[in-house]
């Protein structure tokens, strides 16, 4: 897989809906993590353990590029805690996890892996504008996003600012398993087959 541009989650934020929501479950669970100005602006916030549920997903695809996106809850995105996956060769992931019954992918804090994945503290730190980045790995056991496929997989990686490169997290580990479910009320319109 080529390496990832730091812009590609940017733009997948902004790309038009052509994903599914999901449900199923999952889980995260970090050793500690260190949130600057997580409650109030100039202090850091320790979450020692750190645990987030993960009961709820969605997934946009779209001309190769795909954004999952794990949360506790269907919050909007801006009052949630989650998780941002940026895959930009979805369709490599889906042949290979398919074909392998397994596709591990690199994750660096530089968004250079073969994947990007990051935290996102909006629910629980709502001053918070430290950029999290993981660098471990992310291993894909099913990958789809139209009806009635799964996204299951599993994740080990420690969260660097990405502005300083500064070690702010260690020692996470999740799981996640969804069933792909499309149309009203789950998306804005039903995903084409293009």
């Amino acid at each position: 897989m080529k390496p990832r541009r730091p812009w590609a989650l940017a733009a997948a934020l902004a790309a038009p809906l052509i994903g599914a929501c999901d449900q199923g479950g999952g889980s995260l669970h970090g050793d500690w993590l260190d949130v600057a100005d997580c409650k109030r602006i100039g202090e850091t916030e320790r979450y020692e353990p750190f645990t987030m549920d993960l009961d709820f997903a969605s997934v946009t695809e779209q001309q190769g590029s795909a954004l999952i996106r794990l949360s506790p809850s269907a919050r909007g995105i801006e009052l949630a805690d989650q998780l941002a996956i940026a895959l930009e060769r979805a369709p490599d992931v889906r042949e290979g996890a398919r074909a392998l019954g397994a596709l591990t992918l690199t994750l660096e804090p530089d968004a250079s892996g073969e994947a990007d994945l990051g935290l996102i503290l909006l629910g629980r730190c709502a001053h918070a504008t430290q950029p999290l980045g993981a660098k471990g790995t992310l291993t894909f056991f099913d990958y789809g996003w139209r009806e009635g496929t799964r996204v299951r997989g599993e994740m080990a990686f420690d969260l660097y600012d990405r502005r300083t490169g500064e070690l702010v997290g260690q020692g996470f580990t999740g799981e996640f398993d969804f069933e792909t479910i499309t149309g009203s009320p789950y998306t804005a319109f039903e995903p084409k087959d293009y």
